[in-house]
């Protein structure tokens, strides 16, 4: 499903908000994502919000930021953050990568909420498609 939107300077932070709840409740939907632990909840590209997705690995929640113009927007990845800490159950670190950043730890990521992830975020699999990614547990 690909949901239209302004583009990316007219969007205010209420309709990304909308926006993520609505394709969280469509995964969450979704039988096949019962069998994995790490999957894509929101994908930009395809859902109106180019540069931004969102992955789940088991306990750890993944935001990529390509768009170097959301950098200027203070709190918009706190305000992502809190609403996936608060939807998805036991859910106990978020991390953000900016990757257009010049600065190195911004690129690798820098935690935003909780603890870091017990694994490695480079250890996955990939299942077929780019949405759809497991990531090993050791």
């Amino acid at each position: 499903m690909r949901l239209h939107l302004e583009r990316i300077e007219e969007i205010k932070p209420e309709k990304l908000l909308n926006l993520l709840e609505i394709c969280l409740r469509l995964r969450m939907e979704d039988p096949s994502l019962k069998l994995t632990n790490a999957f894509r909840l929101f994908n930009g590209f395809y859902e109106g919000f180019p540069g931004l997705t969102i992955d789940r690995f088991s306990q750890t929640l993944l935001i990529t930021e390509h768009d170097p113009r959301r950098a200027t927007q203070p709190g918009l990845h706190d305000d992502i953050a809190r609403f996936y800490v608060e939807n998805l159950p036991k859910l106990n670190g978020v991390l953000l990568k900016r990757r257009a950043s010049k600065a190195a730890g911004e690129r690798k990521g820098i935690m935003i909420f909780g603890e870091r992830p017990s694994f490695s975020m480079n250890q996955t699999v990939w299942q077929g498609s780019t949405a759809s990614k497991r990531a090993l547990m050791a």
